[in-house]
C-alpha cells in the first residue's frame, strides 16, 4: 500500500510538473539543405512592437557562414521586419538579431553563444519597444545579455514568415535542425515568464500569442485561433526525438491512462 500511495504521489507532482494538454510528441526534421516552413504574410505574423520568439532547436549540423535561419519575416531592402538568425562567422558560433524600422535600414545585434549539435536548447528573444537596450536572448530560460538595437519599433513586412530558410525565395540559409515548440507572441514576456513556461506545452489561448508551431507530425498553428498553419518545403520528416520534458510529459501520460 504504501508502495501505491509514494506512486500515486509522484504522478501526482509530475503531473502539476508537467501539464498535459495535447501530447505533444513528434518535433520536425529540416535536413539543412531544401526543406523549410513558411506562411504567406498574415496580419497577426506582422508584429510592429514589441515581439517575443520562443523555439527548441537541435542542431544536427554546423551553422554555415551565412546565416542559418532559425525563424524570420522580412524581405529585400525597402521590406525588411525581423530576423532571428545563427551562423558561424569564422570560428565564433552567433545567435543575431536583426531588424528594421522603416523597411530598409537594419538594426543588427550578435551574441557569441553555441547552440551545441545534437542537444535540445531553448531559444528566446524578446523585443522590447519601450526600452533603450531592448533585445534580450534567453538560452533554456537563462537570461544572457541585453543589446540595443537603437529601433523603437518593427517594420511592417508583407513577405512571409518562414522557419528554417530565407523567407523571400525560401531558397538558402537553410537549418540543419529538429524544431519544437515554436512560439511568435506581440507582447514581451519577462525572463519569469518564459522560465515558468518555457518547459510547458500551451493551452493555445494565452495572451498576446500569434503562432503556435508545436510540430505534431503537421506544421499547423495550435494558437486558439488557428490562422497561421505553416507549410511544408520539400517534406521535412517527424520524428520522436523531442525536448526531454515532452519525453517526461509522454510517459507520464502512458502512465495514468
Amino acid at each position: 500500500m504504501k508502495s501505491l500511495a509514494l506512486t500515486a504521489t509522484i504522478l501526482i507532482f509530475l503531473f502539476l510538473a508537467y501539464p498535459i494538454f495535447g501530447a505533444n510528441t513528434y518535433s520536425i526534421t529540416l535536413d539543412g539543405t531544401d526543406q523549410c516552413l513558411y506562411r504567406a504574410d498574415t496580419a497577426s505574423l506582422s508584429v510592429t512592437g514589441n515581439l517575443t520568439i520562443e523555439m527548441w532547436v537541435k542542431m544536427t549540423g554546423n551553422p554555415g557562414a551565412a546565416w542559418d535561419i532559425l525563424l524570420e519575416k522580412s524581405g529585400g531592402s525597402g521590406n525588411r521586419g525581423y530576423e532571428l538568425r545563427y551562423y558561424q562567422p569564422g570560428s565564433v558560433d552567433t545567435i543575431v538579431f536583426r531588424l528594421s524600422q522603416n523597411g530598409t535600414t537594419r538594426y543588427t545585434v550578435t551574441w557569441a553563444e553555441t547552440l551545441p549539435q545534437n542537444t535540445w536548447i531553448h531559444v528566446a528573444l524578446v523585443f522590447n519597444t519601450a526600452a533603450t537596450a531592448n533585445a534580450t536572448l534567453y538560452l533554456n530560460s537563462s537570461f544572457v545579455s541585453t543589446q540595443n538595437t537603437t529601433a523603437a519599433g518593427i517594420f511592417d513586412s508583407t513577405e512571409k514568415l518562414a522557419i528554417g530558410c530565407n523567407s523571400i525565395a525560401l531558397d538558402d540559409n537553410f537549418l540543419p535542425a529538429l524544431v519544437d515548440e515554436v512560439r511568435v507572441w506581440n507582447r514581451l514576456r519577462s525572463g519569469a515568464e518564459i522560465a515558468a513556461n518555457y518547459k510547458k506545452e500551451l493551452i493555445g489561448d494565452e495572451a498576446g500569442l500569434v503562432g503556435y508551431w508545436k510540430m505534431e507530425q503537421n506544421a499547423n498553428d495550435s494558437q486558439t485561433s488557428g490562422l497561421n498553419d505553416l507549410t511544408e518545403q520539400n517534406a521535412p520528416s517527424y520524428t520522436t526525438d523531442i525536448p526531454v520534458w515532452l519525453a517526461v510529459r509522454r510517459r507520464i501520460q502512458t502512465m495514468i491512462q
